[in-house]
C-alpha cells in the first residue's frame, strides 16, 4: 500500500506559513485604521438640551446686568436722599435761627415800652434803622421853595430826634460825627449788617445791646483803610491778599446811655472785637500789628480814623 500523500489544503497552509516573516518575541501587531474627520456642529446640529443651556446663561446674564442696575440706582437715590436730608437739615437750622432773631427783636418791641420815648424804644428803632449800615438819603420829586429837590434821611432825622446835641461815643461828639462814621465805615465796606443779640439793662438806666457787625473786607477797604500795606504798581503784600475778599464777623456791644431828664440818648459808646477774626485771618499777634500799625481803623471799636498828617 502506498504511503499517503498531503492533501492540496494542508500543503498551502504550510506554505503559506514557511512564507511568514516571523516578529521578534514581545511584539503585538495592530492594524491601524483611519479616522474619520471631526464634524463641526452647527446650530441645526445642537440638541433640545444645548439650546436649553444656552438660553438659561443668557437669561442669567440679563438678570445679573439687571442687578446691577438696580443696585445703582439704589446707590444712586441713596445718595440724592442723604443730600436732600442734609440740605433740609441745614434750612431748619438756618430757619431756627431765623426764628430766634426775630423772637428776640418781638421781645425788644413788647418789652413794656410806654408811649413815651424810652430808651429800649430807641435802642430798637436804631437797629432797625442801620441794620444794614448807612443809608444814602432819599431824594424825592417835590422841590422845595428855593429849587432844591426835597431829600430824606431817616437815620439822620432819627438821631436828631432821640440823640442830645453833644451825644459822644467816647472818641467824636455830635449826631452829625455819629452818622458820618456810619457813612465812612459802610463806604469802605461791602454788604454791611448790625445783628442785635441781647438788650440787658445796664448801670444808672442805661441799656447795654451785645451785637454782631457782618462786613466784607474789598480792594477798596485795603485802598482806603490799609494804604500801607500797597507794595507799589497796584500791588498788595501777602498780609493784604490774606484779607481781600474775606467775609468776617465782628462781636461788639453799643451801651445807650439815657438821661431821664431830657429823655433822650446822652452817649452811644461802641465796642468791637476786630481783633478775633484778624488774628485769625492773619495767623499770628505780629501779623496783626503790621496791619494796624498804619491801618484807618481802630482795632478796638471799628471806628474809622482820620488820616495822619
Amino acid at each position: 500500500m502506498m504511503p499517503s500523500s498531503p492533501s492540496i489544503m494542508g500543503t498551502q497552509q504550510t506554505n503559506q506559513f514557511l512564507g511568514r516573516k516571523r516578529l521578534p518575541d514581545g511584539v503585538i501587531t495592530t492594524t491601524t485604521q483611519s479616522t474619520p474627520p471631526k464634524r463641526i456642529r452647527t446650530e441645526n446640529d445642537l440638541t433640545d438640551q444645548d439650546k436649553y443651556g444656552e438660553l438659561i446663561k443668557e437669561l442669567v446674564a440679563k438678570r445679573d446686568i439687571r442687578r446691577e442696575r438696580c443696585r445703582t440706582n439704589q446707590a444712586r437715590y441713596r445718595k440724592k436722599q442723604q443730600k436732600y436730608l442734609t440740605n433740609l437739615e441745614v434750612e431748619i437750622e438756618q430757619l431756627q435761627e431765623e426764628i430766634q432773631k426775630l423772637e428776640k427783636n418781638r421781645q425788644v418791641l413788647s418789652f413794656g415800652i410806654p408811649t413815651k420815648e424810652t430808651v429800649w424804644k430807641i435802642a430798637a428803632e436804631y437797629f432797625r434803622l442801620f441794620r444794614h449800615g448807612y443809608i444814602a438819603p432819599t431824594t424825592y420829586a417835590e422841590y422845595q421853595t428855593n429849587g432844591i429837590p426835597r431829600r430824606s434821611n431817616a437815620q439822620y432825622e432819627f438821631l436828631q430826634a432821640t440823640m442830645s446835641i453833644d451825644v459822644t461815643n467816647d472818641t467824636v461828639r455830635g449826631v452829625d460825627a455819629l452818622l458820618e462814621n456810619w457813612r465812612l465805615f459802610s463806604l469802605h465796606h461791602t454788604d454791611v449788617q448790625l445783628q442785635l443779640d441781647r438788650l440787658e439793662t445796664g448801670p444808672e438806666g442805661s441799656l447795654v445791646a451785645t451785637v454782631k457787625y457782618g462786613i466784607t473786607i474789598t480792594e477798596n477797604t485795603l485802598q482806603n483803610l490799609y494804604p500801607h500795606l500797597q507794595v507799589g504798581d497796584g500791588k498788595w503784600c501777602p498780609l493784604a491778599k490774606r484779607l481781600l475778599h474775606q467775609r468776617i464777623k465782628i462781636i461788639g456791644s453799643i451801651c445807650f446811655g439815657w438821661d431821664n431828664s431830657s429823655g433822650r440818648v446822652v452817649s452811644l459808646n461802641t465796642k468791637a472785637d476786630l481783633l478775633t477774626p484778624m488774628l485769625r485771618l492773619l495767623g499770628s499777634l505780629e501779623n496783626v500789628a503790621h496791619v494796624f500799625s498804619g491801618a484807618r481803623i481802630s482795632l478796638e471799636s471799628a471806628r474809622i480814623l482820620e488820616p495822619s498828617v
